[in-house]
């Protein structure tokens, strides 16, 4: 055994090693968490990015019906076309754009030479004013832009309606087309009733609720409802720096995802914290096998080398208990040419000095000063190191008898303790001892 092991020293170090190593693993899971965590923001952002494309899409086909409408109207006001022309162009563009815009469009109609026309066949009531309806007044405000009206709920359907309009060139006729949003609202309850999301919405520039998987929320605003989850999505909407975010709503808390259309409304998805850890759970697993892999590894490592300085500590206690019989008692590293004293008389202190290495020197230097002159050659051939390893393959121990200055009969034994690799002898203990006071 290693004697090197009773230093506490060893122990410690083992203990620091074995701590960077888990603070090295909690860092990499750290690391790989946030790695992980951002790759799958990236992915639900892609996908709301997604929606928002197939909502932009369903309305970029009634912008494009009113835009081609407008062209081909405005040609006709300055042509002075009589309004039975106009009224039948757009009749005829009503049944063409019924049939490509998914059946949600009830016909173009609008004001034309002061004068309200409807392809669709409706007859307003008497008094009825286009000039002051929600419609003409966007399309005005507009100035030759397409104008998306606000968002409304239809009492009798239970839809949500828009209209979409446009001043033409004469700056002061209209056309429009109103169109339901159950294409959007069928499309964001797909999205919601997806298993990892808890919720979808479409939200208008002023918070109104477009469209949401939950139909009981369509058409509420969430600018007027104060400390609403709803409110405080919409807050995040307009704050936030990021097209992410988190809210809170009770003891819950959500991610929030968000993108908005060139409309300035958003395409909004929600899901719940614990459906986003959940989501990371390959990370998770990983870490935790890793984790406990290694935090039993270290606690193996950290058992043994207890178990090896309490052992070798406990040796070392015995020994020195036991060396205080002997007048000398040295622990000897051949490997690395070094001595400890385990016991020693002050005359052999104060030949070694503080010496402790060149084991063969200071031996043969502490013989030469303690044998009688009649034994040295004796003492000096079992003093020779060269010769330890071939005396200790036939036992463990070796010991001669001489007689020293004082004429007393002493003696000194080696002692091997362990052999390293190559079957040398790596460490042995040396004893010296007085047997009689005197050999007469």
């Amino acid at each position: 055994m290693n004697y090197e092991l009773n230093d506490k020293k060893r122990f410690t170090k083992a203990a620091l090693l074995l701590s960077a190593v888990l603070l090295f693993c909690l860092a990499n899971f750290v690391f790989l968490y946030q790695k992980a965590k951002n790759e799958l923001i990236l992915k639900c952002e892609n996908e709301v990015l997604q929606a928002a494309a197939e909502v932009g899409f369903f309305l970029v086909e009634s912008v494009d019906a009113v835009k081609l409408s407008s062209y081909t109207l405005s040609q006709m006001l300055e042509k002075e076309e009589s309004d039975e022309a106009i009224l039948t162009y757009l009749e005829d563009q009503s049944e063409v754009f019924l049939k490509t815009i998914d059946g949600t469009f009830t016909g173009l109609y609008g004001v034309f030479n002061g004068t309200y026309l409807d392809g669709a066949g409706w007859v307003p009531e008497p008094g009825y004013k286009p000039q002051e309806r929600p419609w003409y007044r966007a399309a005005a405000a507009m100035q030759g832009e397409v104008a998306l009206v606000a968002p409304y709920l239809d009492s009798q359907t239970g839809s949500m309606m828009m209209s979409v309009a446009r001043l033409l060139s004469d700056n002061m006729s209209v056309v429009a087309l109103d169109i339901r949003l159950d294409a959007i609202q069928k499309l964001i309850e797909n999205t919601g009733n997806e298993s990892r999301w808890t919720m979808a919405m479409v939200l208008d520039s002023e918070g109104r609720v477009v469209a949401h998987s939950d139909e009981t929320e369509l058409g509420k605003t969430y600018t007027d409802a104060g400390g609403s989850m709803g409110n405080r999505i919409y807050t995040g909407i307009v704050t936030s720096e990021n097209h992410h975010f988190t809210v809170r709503n009770g003891p819950r808390s959500y991610y929030v995802f968000w993108t908005d259309l060139y409309t300035d409304w958003s395409v909004v998805t929600v899901m719940e914290k614990k459906d986003f850890i959940l989501m990371l759970w390959p990370v998770l697993l990983f870490f935790a096998v890793v984790s406990a892999g290694v935090l039993y590894l270290c606690i193996r490592i950290l058992k043994k080398e207890r178990s090896n300085y309490r052992i070798n500590d406990e040796l070392k206690s015995q020994l020195q208990a036991a060396a205080t019989v002997f007048q000398a008692a040295y622990m000897i590293d051949l490997e690395k040419d070094t001595f400890r004293e385990l016991s020693a008389t002050e005359e052999i202190r104060e030949i070694l000095g503080d010496q402790r290495k060149g084991v063969q020197h200071h031996l043969r230097l502490v013989m030469d000063a303690m044998t009688d002159a009649r034994y040295k050659a004796r003492i000096f051939e079992f003093i020779n190191l060269s010769t330890i390893d071939e005396r200790f393959d036939k036992q463990p121990f070796v010991e001669r008898e001489y007689i020293n200055r004082k004429n007393q009969r002493c003696r000194l034994r080696f002692i091997l303790v362990d052999r390293n690799a190559e079957g040398r002898t790596a460490h042995m203990m040396l004893l010296g001892e007085c047997l009689s006071e005197s050999k007469e």
